[in-house]
């Protein structure tokens, strides 16, 4: 959040920093990425359908993908409006409030706010995703009344991310934190995230350019083992 704040950092770098937050906003909210025990429940063997798979693989894609089906960008934005709707006048109303899911939205805090917010999604580990223990899902089938109960937390999680990363990133535009002062009811806000959308555009142009030479320097490398080997 601060490199993205800092004026001094060329744009590349802070578009960098910006591709962190919003990957990190995200993965923050899925439970087994705030759990340490068996490694984010990445060592623990499940079945899912009949399948081999690792308890924290289902609930990174499989449940959700098993209950709405694979992702395509016509699945993606009718998810997306499904969210918003239930955000904006449905099942999550009464929490997606300043008070509530907004709670911690602060620039000047973040990573008290990201300590909240992990906090918020490893309470899903106990309440459900192991309440039962390790020994309650190793080698079992998932697939089934486990799965159904974890789509509505999934959404959920989903949904929160959503809000809190659209709160966080109406503060960087802006510069003042809080939800109801964000780019929507600020007079200069379109101006400013214009401008901050050309820097940034910029800023991946050059590290796109930066990953491709690193990718030709890796085949170059290649080329030299190879006629070492030949030698």
């Amino acid at each position: 959040t601060s490199r993205i704040q800092d004026d001094s950092l060329p744009w590349a770098q802070r578009a960098q920093a910006l591709r962190f937050i919003l990957h990190f906003i995200g993965d923050i909210h899925q439970p087994l990425h705030t759990e340490h025990a068996q490694l984010g429940g990445n060592r623990i063997k499940v079945l899912f359908h009949g399948h081999e798979a690792n308890l924290h693989s289902i609930w990174d894609s499989k449940i959700l993908e098993s209950h709405r089906g694979k992702p395509t960008e016509r699945g993606i934005i009718s998810f997306t409006n499904d969210l918003q709707s239930r955000i904006e006048s449905g099942e999550y109303k009464s929490e997606a409030s300043l008070s509530n899911w907004g709670k911690c939205l602060n620039t000047s805090r973040a990573e008290e706010c990201a300590l909240v917010w992990a906090g918020g999604a490893n309470r899903w580990v106990c309440e459900y995703v192991l309440k039962d223990g390790e020994e309650g899902v190793e080698g079992q089938e998932l697939g089934g009344e486990y799965a159904d109960g974890a789509v509505g937390i999934i959404e959920k999680s989903i949904a929160q991310a959503g809000y809190r990363l659209a709160g966080w990133m109406n503060m960087l535009v802006t510069g003042r934190d809080g939800l109801d002062e964000g780019i929507g009811r600020d007079v200069n806000g379109w101006e400013v995230l214009e401008g901050v959308k050309e820097g940034l555009e910029e800023g991946d142009r050059e590290v796109e350019e930066q990953v491709r030479e690193m990718e030709r320097e890796r085949e170059r490398e290649r080329g030299f083992e190879g006629l070492r080997v030949q030698y």
